[in-house]
Parts: C-alpha cells; sequence; structure tokens
C-alpha cells in the first residue's frame, strides 16, 4: 500500500517556490487592459503577482474602479473569471494577489463615476452639437 500525503493548504511561500520551479517558464506574458495608464501585454517572471502586473503598466488611471477581473484558461480548456478587489499592500495571497499564468487576462473597469459621466456625454454631446451654431447667432 502507498500512502500518499495530501497538503490542504499551502503557505504563499510555498506558492512562489513553487511557481519558480523547473517546470515554469522564465517569462509569462500577461495581459492588462481596461482603465489603466498603460494597457497592453507585458512580460513578467513566472513568479509574479497580480498587483506587480498592474503596477507595471503604471497603476489605474483616474477613471478606474479598484477592483479588476482576472481571466484566466485553464490547462483543461476551461476558463475561469473573478473580480479582485485591488489592495496594493497585500503579499501574494490567492484569493486578493494570486500569482499569475501565462496568458492571464486583467481587465481594470471604470468607476461608477465615470460609467455616469460617460453615459451622459454620450446623451448630450449630439444635443450640444445641434445647439453650438445657435450659440453664434447670439
Amino acid at each position: 500500500t502507498v500512502i500518499i500525503p495530501t497538503a490542504t493548504e499551502i503557505t504563499a511561500a510555498e506558492a512562489a517556490q513553487i511557481a519558480s520551479t523547473n517546470l515554469s517558464p522564465d517569462v509569462i506574458r500577461v495581459n492588462v487592459a481596461g482603465e489603466v495608464k498603460q494597457p497592453g501585454t507585458v512580460a513578467m517572471p513566472s513568479n509574479t503577482t497580480l498587483n506587480e502586473a498592474l503596477l507595471s503598466v503604471g497603476g489605474f488611471n483616474e477613471r478606474a474602479e479598484k477592483i479588476v477581473e482576472l481571466i484566466r484558461f485553464n490547462p483543461d480548456g476551461s476558463l475561469t473569471r473573478r473580480e479582485i478587489e485591488v489592495n496594493f499592500k497585500q503579499g501574494i495571497d490567492p484569493q486578493t494577489n494570486p500569482l499569475l499564468s501565462q496568458n492571464d487576462i486583467i481587465i481594470a473597469g471604470r468607476s461608477s463615476y465615470t460609467k455616469i459621466t460617460d453615459t451622459l456625454s454620450n446623451i448630450l454631446e449630439p444635443i450640444f452639437k445641434i445647439l453650438n451654431p445657435l450659440r453664434s447667432l447670439f
């Protein structure tokens, strides 16, 4: 009989060590989109956290909500999506500052205030375009 012990939970340090094993690539590509200062694909070390990836693109812009969506393609072909409230003071944590994997996608959404002002702008802009020539008459 062979007994294989099962780990119930690993520490943040163990997670970082596992991520940096020889099985992991030296560099991963992560896509960061939405309300960040420099959106795009970034090359990061394999043991990079969510916070580190966000900081590498300049952090959030002034329109951002401090909650991001992390989209991950799993090895079995399935897709995992989850929202994470960002706290830049948080260390490695699977729930609030997870280690990233190859081709992860991070989307920083717009704040509620930004959504409202964008909607109002879309509604009012055509009206102002019509009224603007009338201003020159007065």
